[in-house]
């Protein structure tokens, strides 16, 4: 299908008017054009706004999205309004260098700018009257990112090239920061932070990137928790090893990677090639990160359903040590295995699909196979990941992708060919083509030792193509690498070492980072841009809102039976629901609360409505469902802190009652009705 002709599928200008004159529409209409390709197609520019004399190196939106502010080289800051392409303010920072990070502080009215730059100092600034309220110069390289967090107002955290992550509160009288990471510790003193950001969902949680392929997630009140018990126990008068050696506590610290990049740092190093974690940013939602790997691609990775990297051991390896078969030595598997139930059937039959396609997917493949014929490669991936995304269980899409990836040879194209052929053999045993590209991608991403042993297997398990030309070209090829490597000092089989071990050539690395780099977690998509080379600022970012808010109005009770509800913009109301009397309720226990009780309960309620009443409602990202949320993590309930919109909608749908038969026809009876109508319509169509 073209882009016109999935255009002309939907009546565009049919639903603008629906939208005007039914109001149910306007979500829906919002959910279905928020972003389309032909949408994005016909973005352009749409003003220019002057007023800087240096490069722009920040940007960055007030939380209600109408007003922007700059940093530059020029050492000045300016807000604007955007949509009239008006500058409003224009201040001089105090820096004595370029300026590469400019953040709003949450809930200050607009009025108050922190600025990091290269003059290695952080300032806080009063934009309402031109003036510097706060000076910090702890660091002592170059400030390339700031960060807050919307429930800690009078809270933010800094990024320096000299490795450290930087916690700063007004509120102190003290105007020194603390230092929250120091990455040296673990990297060495080569190591430098580049950029961080606040999860906006659970504020607890800071991501790192820095020089180098890893990305790391912290858990800041683990974090606190153990200098707060090492800090005690040092004024007892008890001193440990383990306190000293460990900043961070076990389980405070998470590492993501793209898991061909790890393999590739040896080549990357002899090149004078740089990997550095240019920007980092969460979903609305908080459940995906997005990181821009300068020099590389741009990668997302999943927190919630986390993907180990993938290699490859074939089942006689398991007998060996778990240290030889992808464990560390703490039983924890560095990659996805396949058993011997995926790979060895011998006597399976060769075939290359699973099944017919549908009509409109048999086109898109020949559409792709096409491609594919004319040296296409990149138009091939496109086609083959469409049919893919709509038949996701066909051997044969996955199996012809990955052959246009190892085509197109980009950076991270082998690797996603690798994953490409193990789903293929996943759901098709027998895929000859899949399992030979198997071992050609082993061998390119230098896994030269498991190239061999996969090649060995698909000529035990395909005997008729053993001596066929292209087993025997890359049979010699594998053969005189491994004797190649044999060759060089300190060749260990697997590339074990090399995949997590080799950072710097002048630095060791301890043995806590060793761990942390293992139990590294996979990306689940990558995306490929133009230019991503040369500087360190480039950023890569989600594009509008979260939009799948959920549905219905919610409020939290006090003890007492008090009714807050999140009513609108700066509004908590008591016992006046915004929507109407409430129809459903979740019964909670306050026994479960971690404090005193009821009272603790009043506390947090309080504490969340006073919080509440200082915010702007935002229908997806900081609604009704947030406020309660906030409250929840207050009083710890059920000894969580984690609680947000999701898992709270989620919980009341399997958990809450109806106040009444009434009730439920009033939630339920409208829907009924109208997806009753729906299938009428829908039959008396069919029977005409």
């Amino acid at each position: 299908m073209t882009c016109c002709e999935a255009m002309s599928a939907v009546n565009i200008t049919r639903d603008i008017l629906h939208r005007q004159i039914r109001d149910k529409r306007a979500l829906g209409f919002q959910r279905q054009y928020h972003v389309t390709d032909p949408f994005i197609s016909r973005l352009g520019l749409e003003a220019e706004l002057q007023g800087h004399t240096g490069c722009v190196n920040c940007l960055e939106w007030n939380e209600q999205g109408d007003l922007l502010a700059s940093g530059s080289d020029d050492q000045h800051c300016i807000i604007w309004d955007p949509f009239k392409h008006k500058k409003l303010t224009t201040m001089h920072t105090g820096h004595a260098a370029n300026i590469f990070s400019v953040k709003f502080l949450p809930h200050s009215g607009d009025r108050i700018l922190v600025t990091g730059a290269a003059d290695t100092k952080v300032h806080v600034h009063d934009v309402s009257v031109k003036e510097t309220i706060h000076m910090f110069s702890d660091h002592t390289n170059r400030v390339k990112r700031i960060a807050t967090a919307p429930m800690w107002p009078n809270t933010f955290w800094s990024a320096a090239e000299d490795g450290i992550i930087r916690q700063y509160d007004l509120r102190e009288s003290s105007k020194r920061s603390e230092v929250l990471i120091d990455l040296t510790e673990y990297c060495g003193q080569l190591v430098e932070a580049k950029c961080l950001a606040v999860n906006p969902q659970n504020n607890n949680y800071l991501a790192v990137g820095a020089n180098g392929p890893f990305v790391r997630l912290y858990d800041m009140r683990m974090i606190h928790n153990h200098r707060k018990s090492a800090s005690q126990s040092t004024s007892a008068g008890v001193h440990t090893f383990c306190d000293r050696q460990k900043p961070i506590p076990d389980g405070a610290g998470q590492y993501y990677v793209a898991g061909h990049l790890p393999v590739k740092l040896p080549d990357y190093n002899n090149r004078l090639r740089v990997l550095v974690a240019t920007y980092v940013t969460f979903s609305p939602d908080g459940t995906e990160l997005l990181v821009n790997m300068g020099g590389e691609q741009v990668y997302l990775f999943d927190l919630t359903f986390k993907q180990k990297p993938y290699t490859y051991l074939l089942p006689k390896k398991c007998q060996l040590t778990d240290v030889q078969n992808g464990k560390t030595t703490n039983g924890v598997s560095n990659g996805i295995h396949l058993p011997a139930s995926r790979l060895r059937f011998a006597e399976s039959k060769v075939f290359s699909g699973s099944g017919e396609l549908p009509l409109h997917l048999e086109r898109i493949k020949l559409q792709a196979n096409d491609a594919f014929a004319r040296q296409q490669w990149t138009q091939a991936i496109q086609f083959y990941s469409l049919g893919i995304h709509e038949a996701s269980h066909n051997a044969m899409l996955y199996g012809n992708r990955a052959a246009a990836y190892m085509k197109r040879k980009w950076d991270g194209d082998h690797y996603d060919a690798l994953r490409d052929c193990l789903k293929a053999l996943s759901l098709n045993p027998g895929h000859l083509k899949a399992h030979f590209r198997l071992a050609r991608c082993l061998f390119e991403l230098k896994y030269v030792a498991e190239a061999l042993d996969c090649l060995d297997d698909f000529k035990g398990k395909f005997p008729e193509q053993a001596h066929s030309c292209a087993c025997d070209a890359l049979d010699k090829d594998i053969k005189a690498a491994l004797f190649s490597k044999m060759d060089s000092a300190g060749d260990k089989k697997g590339n074990s070492s090399i995949r997590f071990h080799t950072f710097s050539r002048k630095e060791s690395i301890p043995e806590d980072e060793v761990v942390l780099r293992e139990r590294s977690y996979d990306y689940k998509h990558r995306y490929c841009g133009h230019c991503n080379t040369t500087t360190d600022i480039k950023e890569a970012n989600f594009f509008g809102r979260w939009l799948l808010p959920f549905i219905g109005h919610m409020g939290i009770c006090t003890s007492a039976g008090v009714i807050r509800d999140f009513a609108g913009s700066y509004l908590v109301s008591e016992d006046n629901m915004a929507f109407g009397r409430p129809t459903k309720y979740w019964k909670l226990d306050v026994d479960k609360v971690c404090g005193t009780g009821s009272a603790a309960w009043d506390k947090a309620v309080q504490d969340a409505s006073e919080e509440y009443k200082c915010r702007p409602h935002n229908l997806c990202c900081d609604n009704c469902h947030s406020h309660v949320a906030l409250a929840l993590n207050l009083m710890r309930y059920d000894n969580r802190t984690s609680w947000n919109m999701v898992n709270l909608c989620l919980r009341s749908l399997i958990h809450g009652k109806h106040v009444s038969c009434v009730s439920f026809l009033k939630t339920w009876l409208p829907f009924l009705m109208l997806t009753g109508a729906l299938v009428t319509f829908i039959l008396t169509l069919n029977l005409h």
